[in-house]
């Protein structure tokens, strides 16, 4: 604890020292100055828990009061020891300082007083340190929210609340979406590196928030390729239909001639550690990953193919005219998949929200309509189900 003191003998300051450290029990130290600059100086460079000086004029009375006027040193005890002042000067310097006529008793008030501002230091110096933490912690985490995937640190998070160090495998039923930029290696040769990067950035800048509005999340990003996965596969549609009539929409990609090819599956996969007890990577791994790439590989660009397992999953109507059939590489027999992106050009509702009512939807075994004007309309109990 630091005490500044100002213009007391070797002797008095001595004896006070003796005195407040049997009173605290702390190692105390004080700091003598013999001039009100040295003092100046002196305020900012430590954590000062009392200022003690003899009255010697009024220049240092004048130095007290504006150091009490400063918002740091507000609460800073002030004791100004003399045998002249008046009754009335007292009373003018209460505001500044409390009075001791003794050299180096003080008094019990004196001893509150100290107490109250070391506390008051210490749990300024504990909210400030805690205020650091708390910056340093925001900071962290938003750096690392950054670098991997909003369903990692989810799982992170479950895991530690249930204080564990490891993330817990399961398996889950997600369609995957990989999707990567066509002639990327040749356009990658003809630009400098800095300009491939900002074409990087400005792609993913337009990626990544339609992914997250529609419910997905970004697992990887692997160089001009990214993978990303959604629980509901009619969103993931949406999603890359999204990304595909946005991306012909951004000068700079169009001035580069940028197309993406996207490839979709959907079923199982395994949401596993793959790595060591010093670096591991969560990631998802099982034939529905694989497919997806495949499927991404024999993409025409600026397309959308997504296999049938999506279009169930997703419950919509495509025409047999989309439908097409391949042999993906590394893969035994044939997959049925369906090119979709000028199907949902042309047919742009299909892709809507499902709107659910609250109450239960009654199955209706007979449909019935009546013709109006040559138009099929529905009965009042078919439009109470929509």
């Amino acid at each position: 604890m630091n005490i500044l003191v100002y213009t007391l003998t070797k002797n008095e300051a001595r004896e006070l020292h003796t005195n407040l450290q049997k009173k605290f029990r702390e190692r105390i130290h004080l700091w003598m100055y013999h001039s009100i600059q040295q003092i100046e100086n002196a305020l900012f460079e430590r954590r000062w828990i009392l200022f003690i000086f003899r009255h010697t004029g009024n220049q240092i009375i004048t130095f007290s009061k504006n150091l009490k006027q400063d918002e740091l040193f507000q609460s800073l005890p002030i004791i100004m020891i003399s045998n002249t002042l008046s009754f009335s000067q007292s009373i003018s310097f209460c505001d500044i300082s409390l009075l001791s006529y003794e050299t180096y008793i003080l008094s019990s008030h004196s001893y509150s007083l100290i107490r109250k501002h070391i506390l008051y230091q210490k749990a300024l110096h504990d909210i400030q340190e805690a205020n650091e933490q708390k910056i340093e912690n925001y900071l962290m985490t938003s750096i690392v929210k950054r670098y991997i995937s909003r369903t990692t640190y989810s799982c992170i998070v479950q895991s530690t609340q249930k204080q564990k160090l490891s993330i817990q495998e399961e398996n889950l039923f997600l369609t995957a979406v990989f999707a990567d930029i066509s002639n990327f290696t040749k356009l990658s040769e003809t630009i400098s590196v800095q300009e491939v990067i900002t074409i990087l950035n400005i792609l993913f800048h337009t990626v990544v928030p339609i992914i997250h509005l529609n419910g997905g999340d970004i697992d990887k990003f692997m160089g001009d390729e990214f993978f990303a996965v959604f629980f509901d596969s009619r969103a993931a549609l949406r999603a890359t239909q999204q990304i595909q009539q946005k991306i012909q929409q951004i000068p700079e990609l169009v001035k580069q001639k940028i197309q993406l090819h996207i490839g979709i599956h959907y079923g199982i996969v395994l949401r596993g550690n793959v790595g060591s007890d010093e670096r591991s990577d969560h990631t998802l791994i099982g034939n529905t990953i694989n497919t997806a790439s495949r499927l991404e590989s024999i993409c025409p660009p600026g397309e959308i193919i997504a296999s049938t397992a999506v279009i169930k999953h997703a419950d919509i109507f495509v025409p047999h005219m989309y439908r097409r059939t391949a042999k993906l590489r590394g893969m035994e027999g044939k997959i049925t998949y369906y090119t979709l992106f000028h199907y949902f050009e042309r047919n742009p509702r299909i892709l809507k929200h499902k709107i659910f009512s609250l109450k239960p939807i009654r199955k209706i075994n007979h449909m019935r309509f009546k013709k109006e004007s040559g138009q099929v309309i529905p009965t009042a109990e078919q439009k109470n189900l929509v």
